[in-house]
């Protein structure tokens, strides 16, 4: 059983107040197969009405977190542990996939999104 932290720090807008969150994963089991991780983590997806309902996001912020995200799960890989990240916007794309308000994927939308993960999976037999 391996056990392991990491702590996640992003400055978030407008105060840019500082959130900790510490990650625990628990346990990895086998088998394994080298190159493909069990443990997805995957990237904020793109949004094409920021501002809706009061936010204060941006695309650029979006970017830096994604940008921690894939550090950290590339730390994670250097430590030994399987994990791998997903670039959910290689296959969502806001301009046709979110429902009318900006925000929220439609059924394509969300077909989309889970094909990131579901180009990331593997069956064993």
């Amino acid at each position: 059983m391996a056990q392991a932290y990491r702590h996640l720090a992003i400055a978030s807008p407008p105060a840019r107040t500082l959130l900790v969150v510490q990650v625990t994963v628990d346990c990895f089991t086998v088998p394994i197969i080298a190159g493909f991780a069990p443990v997805l983590v995957g990237h904020i997806p793109y949004l094409s009405n920021w501002g809706q309902y009061g936010g204060v996001a941006t695309q650029a912020l979006a970017d830096q977190a994604n940008d921690i995200i894939t550090s950290v799960v590339d730390e994670w890989k250097a430590d030994g542990f399987p994990v791998g990240v997903v670039p959910v916007n290689e296959f969502y794309n806001t301009a046709t996939d979110c429902d009318i308000d900006g925000i929220h994927p439609h059924t394509v939308g969300m077909l989309n999104y889970a094909a990131g993960y579901i180009s990331r999976l593997r069956i064993l037999r």
